[in-house]
């Protein structure tokens, strides 16, 4: 009997390898004959698109994954051409479309590796919307008490990983290995050659499966944000290899919160210092920050006081988490960002750039990055829309492939950038510089963020680096005619709120 069920589960993983092997060849043709259809008349087919979305769920998460990735980094490379136009219209709509897996596999499952039957454990809430995701869906419940003496009546969120994962990983993985080899081998195929890295696409991929590294991940994140007033991070409560099980906390998306202007730029300021505070201070950062992985949670109001600030960030969805490596060159990116020192800038990208030749001197490659850097932006302001995406556009322009990490850092922040765009950027006029101006904007965006890290005491590591790189710095104070308005207005958390009369930007303010 024992014989039989090996041959059968190996029939069975056979099965799905063939399977997988036939629906990834069948998704590479469809995809290609939209793209020439989409060459030839220059749009899109209804119903190619339609038998391509029909070959992307057979495939599977991995392949919707994919294509989240791809369009988030080709934004970042801002090509303007057909190819960019074909794949931005093409995938958009590709945005957690994944189906939900039954409920069957989800109990089989559990029993399978945490050695109990499910139903004796959680009691599912029937009412909650399974929320399913390129990796993993998430359901809601109770832990029974009879399964746990320590579990109480809050709810958990119960998150398990997609069935046949490692199964549609096969294809897609061996399909980049080939690609990879003959546009980095072949001269004739080197213009076919990209500046994102699958191979760290895929690596990351396979941690994000795991739900034991998710589970150290968000354990990490818990604990250094335990203690924090406004970032909230739900308690991770047990894992298996494809099981997590956290604290179970609710939130609204920012674009349907119903606040004023004011508050919701306070929030985005906080998204904003949290991310300098994982950049600068933390060991990992989170790269994944869309507008389904961190929502807002509004406390009970006990004062009904409506000026009070009774909001917190929750960060969802720690699979996608990288240790971060380079938070030096992190910080002398945004310092010389915020200076306009544009040789510094290039100094540090030449520094990040895997693929230079040896032929290459240091001092030409920086003058042709200075040259065309200023060609794009006649003064760089501060954190505004482009500086980011020029940056990587001029490495795509050249074929340069950027260090992963750093690319990591970049397409987190263009993952927020319309909420900056909107509350924290600067809008300008290049025709205009007025260095004054300029160098106000930066210490007052500064002085504000620091108001608000000590009117709600948080994030001290953070309000001590602005004070040290931006505040006390004689490159700004030499510069600007500075009356300080916020620290002589600014009370504590305890006492009347800060109006935005006294203590709100009067401008749009910068981004991390």
């Amino acid at each position: 009997m024992n014989v039989l069920f090996k041959v059968y589960n190996k029939l069975c993983v056979l099965f799905c390898k063939i399977k997988y092997i036939i629906y990834f060849n069948i998704f590479l043709n469809v995809l290609l004959i939209n793209y020439l259809y989409y060459k030839i008349w220059n749009v899109l087919n209804n119903k190619l698109a339609l038998a391509l979305n029909y070959t992307i769920k057979l495939n599977g998460c991995v392949i919707i994954k994919l294509i989240q990735w791809l369009n988030t980094n080709l934004e970042l490379l801002l090509i303007n051409s057909c190819n960019y136009d074909f794949l931005s219209k093409l995938f958009s709509r590709y945005y957690e479309d994944c189906p939900v897996h039954q409920i069957k596999y989800t109990k089989d499952l559990f029993l399978k590796e945490f050695g109990v039957e499910f139903d004796d454990y959680f009691e599912l809430d029937t009412s909650f919307s399974i929320k399913s995701g390129s990796v993993a869906q998430v359901y809601k419940g109770l832990i029974k008490a009879n399964a746990n003496a320590n579990a109480n009546a809050n709810n958990v969120a119960i998150k398990v990983v997609h069935p046949e994962i490692e199964y549609q990983l096969i294809c897609p993985v061996y399909f980049v290995k080939i690609y990879t080899y003959l546009v980095t081998n072949f001269k004739c195929l080197y213009k076919y050659d990209i500046i994102l890295d699958l191979n760290a696409f895929f690596s990351n991929l396979k941690k994000q499966i795991n739900m034991e590294n998710e589970y150290k991940n968000n354990e990490y994140f818990y604990n250094n944000y335990c203690n924090n007033n406004i970032i909230l991070i739900p308690k991770p409560l047990m894992k298996s290899k494809n099981f997590l099980v956290m604290e179970f906390v609710e939130g609204e998306q920012f674009e349907k919160i119903d606040v004023s202007e004011y508050k919701k730029q306070i929030l985005i300021s906080f998204m904003s210092i949290f991310m300098k505070d994982t950049f600068i201070n933390g060991k990992y950062v989170h790269c994944d920050l869309h507008q389904a992985n961190w929502k807002i949670y509004k406390e009970i109001n006990k004062s009904n006081d409506e000026t009070d600030f009774n909001y917190k960030i929750i960060i969802y969805d720690f699979g996608y988490v990288v240790e971060n490596t380079i938070s030096d060159t992190l910080k002398n990116i945004c310092y010389c960002l915020d200076t306009n020192n544009i040789h510094g800038l290039g100094n540090l990208l030449f520094d990040n750039i895997k693929n230079i030749n040896n032929d290459i001197s240091n001092t030409s490659f920086k003058d042709d990055f200075i040259k065309r850097y200023k060609n794009h932006n006649i003064m760089a302001y501060p954190y505004s829309d482009n500086i980011i995406t020029t940056s990587i556009n001029f490495c795509y322009i050249n074929g340069y492939k950027l260090n992963n990490d750093l690319l990591d850092f970049f397409v987190s922040v263009i993952l927020l950038n319309k909420h900056f765009n909107k509350y924290l950027f600067l809008n300008y006029d290049e025709t205009c510089f007025n260095e004054e101006v300029y160098c106000k904007y930066v210490y007052d965006t500064n002085m504000f963020y620091m108001s608000i890290c000590e009117k709600y005491d948080v994030f001290s590591n953070v309000k001590e680096f602005l004070y040290d790189t931006y505040i006390n710095n004689p490159y700004f104070s030499k510069r600007i005619k500075y009356t300080n308005t916020y620290f002589n207005s600014l009370k504590n958390s305890s006492s009347t709120s800060i109006t935005s009369s006294t203590s709100s930007l009067n401008h749009n303010a910068i981004d991390i």
